[in-house]
């Protein structure tokens, strides 16, 4: 009987990432993928990922997570029809379904990559606190810690966790640390021929509310790209956080018009959206987005980020940017101080 392999993920990331690791694991077996999701934009977007991919997946399961009980109905059923696994790929789970995971004891579990936050993941394997914050980054109380213990709440499933990651550097925090390099080599097979167009693509994230402690910062950084592309066009691609609401999207229009750049809107996550938009950009920019990393190594475009000032950065997302930077160096994108 053929063995069966599960990949959980809840962002297009970690989706897209998973179906180069189903292929570079040849020995998966059956590979069972299941999407957890809270809000339907998030769905819509993985769904396009799952139609797009020429992965072979013997299920696919949408777990809509936005309230307990539609977690726990979900999860008994994984019980009843999942318990032997050979692999686990994580993109990223809940405490719910951390109960499944820390039950079930398969032969691997492979942590995907989910942008910055894989620094911190690696730490965690490496040090075993599994779990000292929320994800947040607010310090968890003492009670809740020890509950979560008892009940198997916790990620403690990252025991000798290995990875699949783009982002080597990860590898200096341990001898210990088992790796394999994700290169997209399956997807760049992909996109080899396409044309390349005198385009400059900005990717936006939403540094404003997650990453600058003080947001109105924000219009600082932007101005410093203005002047950087002075004379020339350039489109800004706007994360899906930064247009889900009205209110967020007023801001992003008066900012392009202040500051002379046009805004796009994208159906589909940029790793797909360039494929089928038929031509590649000449240049990538971002201040804070795992896209430019993915981007730079599939197409190969002029790529260049604009580094926050340290001092500018919340307290808990000043780890991430030194260890983005790291990898941005040995990546040789161009970084402009700003």
């Amino acid at each position: 009987m053929a063995h069966t392999s599960i990949f959980i993920v809840r962002s297009p990331l970690q989706l897209f990432n998973c179906v180069e690791a189903g292929k570079r694991y040849d020995d998966c077996g059956i590979k069972v993928l299941l999407i957890l999701f809270r809000k339907e934009v998030d769905r819509a977007l993985m769904e396009k990922i799952v139609t797009d991919a020429d992965a072979v997946w013997g299920e696919v399961i949408f777990g809509d997570i936005r309230s307990n009980l539609k977690q726990i109905k979900l999860v008994l059923t994984l019980f009843r029809r999942y318990m032997d696994v050979k692999y686990c790929f994580i993109g990223d789970s809940t405490h719910i379904f951390n109960v499944y995971l820390n039950s079930i004891k398969p032969d691997k579990v492979v942590i995907v990559d989910d942008g910055a936050s894989t620094y911190q993941r690696a730490l965690m394997v490496i040090t075993g606190k599994y779990q000292v914050q929320n994800r947040h980054h607010e310090a968890i109380p003492a009670l809740l810690r020890v509950t979560d213990r008892l009940l198997r709440l916790g990620p403690t499933y990252f025991k000798d966790a290995s990875f699949f990651s783009m982002y080597k550097t990860i590898q200096a925090y341990s001898e210990r640390l088992d790796l394999v390099h994700n290169d997209y080599r399956f997807y760049r097979e992909r996109v080899v021929n396409l044309p390349v167009k005198n385009e400059i693509l900005f990717i936006g994230s939403d540094i404003r509310r997650y990453v600058l402690s003080d947001p109105e910062k924000f219009e600082f950084y932007l101005s410093a790209v203005a002047k950087h592309y002075a004379g020339k066009q350039w489109t800004y691609v706007l994360h899906r956080k930064e247009n889900e609401s009205r209110e967020k999207r007023s801001y992003m229009d008066a900012m392009a018009r202040k500051y002379c750049f046009k805004i796009d809107i994208y159906d589909k996550i940029l790793e797909q959206q360039i494929l089928h938009q038929g031509w590649k950009p000449e240049e990538i920019a971002t201040f804070w987005s795992s896209a430019i990393d993915t981007l730079n190594v599939i197409y190969n475009p002029s790529a260049t980020v604009f580094k926050l000032r340290a001092e500018d950065v919340k307290e808990t997302s000043r780890f991430a940017l030194q260890e983005m930077h790291r990898h941005y160096g040995e990546m040789n994108l161009r970084i402009v101080e700003v």
